[in-house]
């Protein structure tokens, strides 16, 4: 009879050893891939926006486009759902839309969609710069590879997030699918918590 007990608490003992290595293992993040060089563009204001403003930040960026009714609605409230899970911590995390389409996603344009989409906007910026300089600035700055044929990029409607962190560095691209959008959370977490 001690001898079931034994055997009983031994696979105790290495049954949460090994849920707490795995707990542990999932509170990690990606490894920085890419230190990001400063950048600047247009804002929904028509203001430039210069990444030094995410200095000491986190920030989580998105493209898309004010007239894609297919998969942007999507990108969207997705993103909108992420940045409500940091609704106490605007100090910490910046959220940053890049437009795709700037011959239609003018600023009056975006102004109008941020308040019919009832978007915070305090921390959360979307940029409205032409798509060339945007296609530029990802390439030449963020180092993302985009493609594309005599200088025509494919890239309009990622349906992937970038998280960089207070550094400034690309730390990975996330999918919408809720189990990777929860890997972006606890990732956002696990860079607010361990500076």
């Amino acid at each position: 009879m001690k001898k079931y007990y034994l055997i009983a608490l031994i696979s105790g003992i290495i049954s949460i050893t090994l849920y707490r290595f795995a707990a542990e293992k999932r509170k990690c993040i990606p490894l920085p891939l890419v230190n990001i060089i400063s950048w600047s563009l247009k804002d929904q204001n028509s203001s430039i926006f210069k990444s030094e403003k995410l200095k000491g930040k986190i920030y989580i960026a998105n493209f898309f486009s004010t007239r894609c009714y297919l998969i942007c609605p999507e990108i969207m409230n997705s993103f909108i759902q992420v940045c409500d899970r940091f609704d106490k911590r605007e100090d910490k995390i910046h959220f940053i839309s890049f437009s795709v389409d700037s011959e239609y996603d003018t600023f009056l344009v975006l102004q109008k969609y941020i308040k019919k989409m009832k978007i915070r906007i305090n921390n959360w910026t979307f940029i409205a710069s032409k798509k060339e300089q945007v296609y530029k600035t990802l390439i030449n700055k963020f180092n993302i590879y985009i493609g594309g044929k005599n200088g025509i990029y494919d890239f309009d409607y990622i349906k992937t997030f970038i998280l960089c962190d207070k550094n400034g560095s690309l730390r990975g691209f996330f999918s919408l699918e809720s189990n990777i959008l929860s890997a972006l959370v606890r990732a956002v977490n696990f860079l607010i918590e361990n500076k």
